[in-house]
């Protein structure tokens, strides 16, 4: 990757020793973007790059050893970072809609999901329950849809072929 600074409004070309440190400098964002709650659980790709905005302008990122260095950086950082969290988030959830019936009687079981008294909160106990299984992973929004199903109709045991196959005919 080319090594720039910013000068007066425009950018200028590190020497090739830089580049070893800005790459040390994109992992370490790239990392420490990962560790966010916030940004794993954002579930898009927008919504991962306001988090990052924010955070990589906060207090809270560590500014050490980023002053002066152009915002490039936390661009490649924030890149880094979300195609790993959505390479994360999809191996988390591959096989989730084979897993339907075990994962609906894990929630079943679950007191904070059986406590929620509206559809709604079903729904948030349900995202919750899932995030906390997949490192704060939003789940895909399909697998909510099949599991809120399998919920409301007690399809927990195993696919209902019966309702698959084509009416007699009289």
């Amino acid at each position: 990757m080319a090594a720039y600074h910013e000068a007066g409004g425009t950018a200028a070309r590190l020497d090739d020793e830089s580049e070893a440190e800005e790459e040390s400098i994109i992992g370490r964002l790239t990392q420490e973007l990962l560790a966010r709650p916030e940004f794993r659980a954002a579930g898009t790709e927008s919504g991962r790059r306001r988090v990052a905005r924010a955070y990589l302008a906060s207090p809270d990122c560590d500014q050490g050893p980023f002053d002066g260095l152009p915002s490039v950086l936390g661009y490649h950082a924030t890149r880094q970072a979300i195609d790993r969290a959505m390479a994360a988030e999809q191996r988390h959830y591959a096989g989730a809609e084979q897993r339907i019936p075990e994962l609906a009687r894990q929630i079943a079981a679950d007191p904070d999901y059986r406590a929620a008294r509206t559809a709604a909160a079903r729904e948030h106990r349900l995202r919750d329950h899932l995030i906390a299984q997949t490192d704060g992973y939003q789940p895909p929004i399909r697998i909510l849809d099949l599991l809120l199903d399998a919920l409301a109709t007690g399809h927990t045991s195993g696919p209902d072929r019966g309702s698959m196959l084509p009416f007699a005919s009289d």
